[in-house]
């Protein structure tokens, strides 16, 4: 779990890298598809990763009659 977590958080900050060197550097057009690609593959691991919790994830709401769970 901590292995999955922490690949999440090295990719989300890879994709940060990614984004500022495509945004701030003078990159040839073999660099930029390089980077490209791999900002595309970061991106759908995050993805994949944030979908296995889809759906497993609830919110505790206050209510008038107490508390209850709600989907998030």
């Amino acid at each position: 779990m901590m292995e999955e977590i922490n690949n999440f958080e090295n990719n989300e900050k890879r994709l940060k890298e990614i984004c500022e060197k495509l945004e701030n550097e003078n990159c040839t057009i073999s660099e930029i598809s390089k980077l490209y690609e791999e900002g595309a593959q970061k991106l759908k691991e995050c993805y994949d990763y944030l979908n296995q919790y889809k759906g497993k994830i609830t919110k505790i709401v206050q209510t008038i009659d107490g508390y209850k769970e709600e989907d998030m």
